[in-house]
Order: structure tokens, then C-alpha cells, then sequence
């Protein structure tokens, strides 16, 4: 992340105007939540992509996508911010492996969750397969999946490593992987932390903190797909998928206090990556 004073800022009339128009959207996905029951897994995945659309550009943020998108496959990606799931939908319709805890946030848990979403429980592992089942069912009907395997969100690319439960639904719906590099740019280019949460950072602060810059860039980098026939196992496709990523990764300095990464639940009931290689591989 760069120094203090370095990123870019705007103006504070635009930052309350910026902040007026997100929650203008939220107003707006009031009736959208009304009526997405009405319509088909398409047609609903369609409108929440509308309103992810108008969220960033209330933003002020730009999601700029390079490489293929479309058809069947699970993407796999870096995870730095809660905005790497919004710039994911906005560049292509998806299922998004959401955690739980967010289902419980009123406007936003229920417009993930009849929009498409995939809840992963990270406080019952024994939830684990029924959730690993349900994004194979989804990767089936044809449309991606998008997973974020590090399980904590990184305040610095590279992350951390990845679990290798979510790359079984791959397997089991016969669909090829897709690594995706999920990156934040300045106007000059530079590659910046400056969306992750830092330290315990609520999500009104970070969006107060988005809203104040000038020209952030959300960079979605769709790179070559994994055919998971081509590895022994699950653990294997998991590591390739992570060393693709890495390789691409345009390395930024950690941006948090300390360390160690923000955990995404609270730690004392946490499933890390970790624990779900050790479990599920």
C-alpha cells in the first residue's frame, strides 16, 4: 500500500456524494429483493449482477476484466477485499461461495442468498460436503462458480494458501478450473492493498475509505484453465491453481498492522485453510 499521503484523493463534496449514491443502491435493492423469488436462477443472478454493477459505480471504483469469461467452470481467486465478490459478478454472471455470516445481514444476506449465492459454513464442517455438493450441482446447470479457497481475506498479494475442498466440486461436475488474479490499481498503475480491510476495520470505515480515492481499479485477470483429469487429486489441482495465481500476482506490500491476516469469523470458531486441508484432502 503506499505511504500516507500517496494514494489519490478526491474531493469531500464527491466523497459525500459518493456515499449518498451507495445508499441509494441499497434503497434500490429493496424492490429487487421483493420480486427475485419470482424469477428463474438466471434472471435473478442477472439482477443482483445489475445492482453489484451500480454499486461500484457509486463507488467511484472501475472493474477492469482481461482474458475469457463465460461458460462452466469454478473460479478460484485471491482474496483482499469484499469487493474481489462484486467485481466477479460485475464482469460476468456467477454463483458466488459466500460465508455464512453474511446470509444473517439484513438487505445484503437475503439478496445473496435468492440471488444465487453458495453459503459456506466455516463454523460447521460438517457442512462442509452438502456445500461442496451444491457448488458441483450449480457448476452442472452451467454457469461458474466463484470461490475464494484462501478463506481469509489478505491485505497483501500473494496470499496465503489455499484449502482444496472447493476444487472437489470441479471434479465432480467434470468442469475445468479457472485460476483468476484479482488486483487493485492506482491511476498511475500501481499496484495497491488500499481496498483490504486493515486491522479490524469495520465494513463502514473501508467503504468510507473507498469512497475517498480517486481512480482505484478493480483488475480481474482471468488466466489459462486447469483441466482437473490432468491431477492425481484434489490437492494437486489446489496447489496448481495457487501457483498460478502467484506467478501472475503483482506483489504488494502488506497494508495490515501486523502479519497475520484478518480472519474472515472469529478466530476461536474459525475453520482455517489449514484445517480444511488437513480434513478434506
Amino acid at each position: 500500500m503506499p505511504e500516507s499521503g500517496e494514494t489519490p484523493a478526491v474531493s469531500l463534496p464527491l466523497r459525500a456524494f459518493r456515499l449518498m449514491s451507495v445508499f441509494f443502491v441499497f434503497l434500490a435493492a429493496l424492490p429487487v429483493l421483493a420480486v427475485l423469488p419470482l424469477f428463474g436462477t438466471r434472471r435473478r443472478i442477472a439482477r443482483l449482477r445489475s445492482l453489484a454493477c451500480l454499486l461500484v459505480r457509486a463507488l467511484g471504483i472501475r472493474v477492469v476484466h482481461t482474458g475469457p469469461r463465460g461458460g462452466s467452470a469454478l473460479l478460484v481467486a485471491n482474496h483482499l477485499s469484499w469487493l474481489d465478490g462484486v467485481a466477479l459478478l460485475v464482469q460476468q454472471p456467477i454463483h458466488l461461495v459466500s460465508d455464512a455470516r453474511v446470509r444473517a445481514e439484513p438487505v445484503l444476506g437475503p439478496l445473496l442468498h435468492r440471488g444465487g449465492a453458495i453459503f459456506l459454513d466455516r463454523e460447521r464442517p460438517s457442512a462442509l460436503p452438502a456445500t461442496v455438493d451444491e457448488m458441483a450441482d450449480a457448476l452442472r446447470a452451467g454457469l461458474p462458480v466463484g470461490a475464494f479457497p484462501e478463506g481469509a481475506r489478505r491485505c497483501s498479494s500473494p496470499g496465503g494458501p489455499f484449502a482444496p475442498a472447493a476444487f472437489e466440486a470441479a471434479i465432480r461436475a467434470g468442469v475445468p478450473v479457472r485460476p483468476t488474479l484479482i488486483e487493485y490499481r492506482l491511476p498511475d498503475g500501481r499496484a495497491t492493498s488500499a481496498a483490504a480491510f486493515l486491522g479490524e476495520e469495520t465494513l463502514r470505515d473501508n467503504v468510507r475509505r473507498l469512497v475517498a480515492m480517486r481512480g482505484l481499479e478493480v483488475h480481474v485477470r482471468a488466466l489459462p484453465v486447469l483441466d482437473p483429469s490432468r491431477y492425481r487429486s484434489r490437492g494437486a489441482l489446489c496447489r496448481a491453481a495457487k501457483a498460478a495465481i502467484d506467478r501472475a500476482a503483482t506483489p504488494t506490500p502488506d497494508a495490515c498492522a501486523a502479519a497475520n491476516p484478518r480472519p474472515v469469523v472469529p478466530e476461536k470458531r474459525l475453520i482455517t485453510a489449514e484445517e480444511l486441508i488437513s480434513t478434506s484432502s
